[in-house]
């Protein structure tokens, strides 16, 4: 039995060292190596404490041996015993101390680069679509109520953003245009985004996404910005201030990463 126990748990060892070279097949089958391993264990702690209680019982009827025996025994399992918890021990404050502080400190670094570098991408992408918005809000300066709306479409394409809504100073909608296909009720700016649009540097902010605890539900990650457009030549909006609104999810790997 020992024998037959040594082999198999020569044969879990090596599997245990091969793990590391076929993980997707070891991924599968962790579950079975693992009971193995669990079940080779137990049956090998049966077999001592078997071992043990014939011992023990030969020591208690003084059979000739049992006290040489029994010294063996104790000598072998300080021998493999106490070695192996100093090396155990040696082994944890190595790994806690160098290699452990080693790995946090790097990866810590690359964690912060790689946020660093995802608020960046970020950061990039919403001053564009601020330039689009300053831009077509410049186009739609002293357009008339009447036109504005084929305007803003026209715009929308040429700048290629998804959805772009012109509102008043109160919220009330003038005009929208949406590549969409599905007619959604606009997504208007609220009171506080209005007035941080009449500021020179306008309104933008990244809202969505999975982690966005002030949303009701989950939307995908995108920019919003408003800016303010001004008075038109219109009488309906002749001295009244108007804003432009964009509205545009962030695609790809950039949203997944984000």
């Amino acid at each position: 039995m020992l024998v037959v126990g040594g082999a198999v748990m020569s044969i879990l060892l090596f599997l245990l060292a091969s793990a590391s070279h076929n993980s997707d097949f070891f991924d599968q089958h962790y579950s079975w190596l693992l009971g193995l391993n669990v079940l080779v264990a137990l049956a090998l702690l049966v077999l001592i404490g078997l071992l043990l209680v014939r011992l023990y019982r030969r020591y208690r009827r003084r059979k000739f041996g049992s006290r040489l025996m029994a010294r063996l025994v104790l000598l072998f399992a300080a021998i493999g015993i106490f070695p192996g918890i100093v090396i155990y021990a040696v082994s944890v404050q190595f790994m806690s101390r160098s290699i452990e502080s080693w790995f946090d400190v790097r990866i810590e670094s690359a964690l912060e680069s790689g946020v660093k570098l995802g608020q960046t991408a970020l950061d990039s992408a919403q001053s564009d679509l601020n330039a689009k918005a300053r831009r077509m809000a410049s186009g739609l300066a002293g357009v008339p109520l009447t036109m504005q709306k084929v305007q803003l479409s026209h715009l929308r394409d040429e700048v290629q953003v998804d959805d772009a809504l012109i509102v008043t100073a109160d919220g009330q909608l003038v005009a929208s245009a949406s590549s969409s296909a599905t007619r959604k009720p606009p997504e208007l700016p609220t009171p506080t985004m209005l007035d941080q649009a009449r500021q020179a540097s306008g309104f933008a902010i990244i809202e969505g996404g999975a982690d966005d605890d002030d949303q009701v539900e989950d939307i995908p990650l995108r920019f919003r910005v408003v800016v303010a457009i001004g008075g038109g030549t219109g009488a309906a909006v002749k001295n009244e201030m108007r804003f432009l609104q964009l509205i545009q999810p962030v695609t790809g790997n950039l949203a997944e990463n984000a």
